[in-house]
């Protein structure tokens, strides 16, 4: 595996990140020869208006299967930190489902998958970012999610 990492801090589908840029921004990343282009979130998504989440969620998802038309695709919607998420999360989470499922995308769903909620000790000082540990969490749950979209060897 070669993979490139095109995160940004605070960045979502429609959410300006720390650098200026939303998800769309970093499609330039995927080669027509990528095998599987991963985009996962976004919490920072939160109370954007749902038509225009939709839009871009639909943009980025369509930009990603025009740079790599030949890359699987895998979407993992967004985690939240702490059990019982308000309605709007749980509304990113279905538009970013519905729009995954409208390309072909395998989707992943942590809400339902409770990721973070049975293990507060992963979250950081600030109760909202995983820490050291959470990040290794993140990295077990989601390689085999990685592994199962690859080719063989």
């Amino acid at each position: 595996i070669q993979p490139t990492v095109e995160g940004e801090g605070g960045g979502g589908y429609a959410h300006i990140g720390t650098r200026g840029g939303v998800f769309a921004d970093r499609l330039d990343a995927i080669q027509p020869s990528t095998d599987l282009v991963v985009i996962f979130g976004s919490p920072n998504d939160v109370g954007t208006p749902p038509d225009e989440l939709r839009a871009a969620v639909r943009r980025t998802l369509a930009g990603a299967r025009a740079a790599g038309p030949a890359a699987h695709l895998l979407v993992i919607g967004p985690a939240w930190p702490l059990p019982d998420p308000q309605p709007p999360v749980w509304q990113v989470r279905d538009i970013v489902r519905e729009e995954a499922a409208a390309v072909g995308a395998t989707f992943v769903d942590p809400l339902a998958q409770r990721w973070w909620w049975d293990h507060p000790n992963l979250i950081g000082w600030d109760r909202v970012h995983p820490n050291r540990a959470g990040n290794e969490y993140l990295a077990q749950r989601i390689l085999p999610l990685i592994e199962a979209q690859l080719p063989p060897p």
